[in-house]
C-alpha cells in the first residue's frame, strides 16, 4: 500500500519534532519568504561548520565571515529562487494526478533540466564575488566545474526529487530540501570556495 503523505504523518505525531515541524508548517503558511529565508541562511551556516571541522577540526575556530557569507547566500540567494520554483513547479502539470509515477518523474526532471543549473550557477556566482573575486575568474571556474558541479546535483537530487514531489506537500517542500541540502551545500561550499580553488592550483 502506498505510504502516508507527510502532512498526515504530521498531524498525527505528538512528539517534538512533530511539533516543530507543525510550528514551521504554520510560519511557512503565514511568511513563506521569510520562513524559508531564515531556515536556508541557518542550513548554510551548519554546512559550512561542518566543512570546516572535516577539514581541519575542531582547534581551529571557524572564520566568521565565511559563516556570514554562507547565511548571506541561504538566506538571500538560495531561499528566493528554491521559493519561487516550488510555489509555481506545480502550474505546469494542473490536473495531472500528482501521485502518478510519471508525474513525479517530469516533476524532477524540470528541476534537473530548469532550477538546478539556474540556482547552481547563482550560488557559485555570488558565492565568487562575496570571496572578492573577479568576475571572469568566476566564470572560467563555472565552466571548469560546472558538469562536475551538475553530475554531484543529480546524484543527489534526483532521488531526493522522487521522495519530494511523491510524498511531500508542497508548502513543505522547501523545508524537505533544506535538509538534504545540509550534505548538498557541503559539498557545494567545498567545490565552489576559493580556498578549494587555490589548494587544487597548487596541487597541478
Amino acid at each position: 500500500s502506498d505510504l502516508p503523505p507527510l502532512s498526515e504523518v504530521m498531524d498525527a505525531d505528538q512528539s517534538l519534532i512533530g511539533q516543530v515541524l507543525r510550528s514551521y508548517d504554520a510560519a511557512v503558511m503565514r511568511h513563506p519568504l521569510a520562513a524559508n529565508m531564515s531556515t536556508s541562511g541557518v542550513i548554510n551556516v551548519i554546512s559550512d561548520l561542518l566543512r570546516h571541522f572535516l577539514t581541519k577540526g575542531a582547534s581551529q575556530a571557524p572564520e566568521v565571515g565565511s559563516l556570514l557569507r554562507q547565511f548571506f547566500l541561504g538566506s538571500c540567494v538560495v531561499a528566493p529562487l528554491a521559493t519561487v520554483w516550488f510555489s509555481n513547479i506545480e502550474r505546469p502539470f494542473k490536473g495531472w494526478d500528482p501521485a502518478r509515477p510519471t508525474t513525479v518523474v517530469c516533476k524532477t526532471a524540470c528541476e534537473q533540466a530548469i532550477f538546478a543549473p539556474i540556482i547552481n550557477t547563482c550560488f557559485m556566482t555570488c558565492q565568487g564575488l562575496l570571496e572578492g573575486r573577479r568576475l571572469s575568474e568566476i566564470l572560467q571556474e563555472i565552466r571548469s566545474k560546472f558538469w562536475d558541479v551538475q553530475r554531484g546535483n543529480m546524484m543527489t537530487w534526483i532521488p531526493a526529487n522522487l521522495i519530494s514531489y511523491k510524498f511531500v506537500p508542497p508548502r513543505m517542500r522547501p523545508l524537505f530540501s533544506n535538509i538534504v541540502a545540509v550534505f548538498w551545500m557541503l559539498f557545494l561550499i567545498w567545490k565552489t570556495s576559493s580556498k578549494t580553488a587555490k589548494k587544487q592550483v597548487k596541487a597541478a
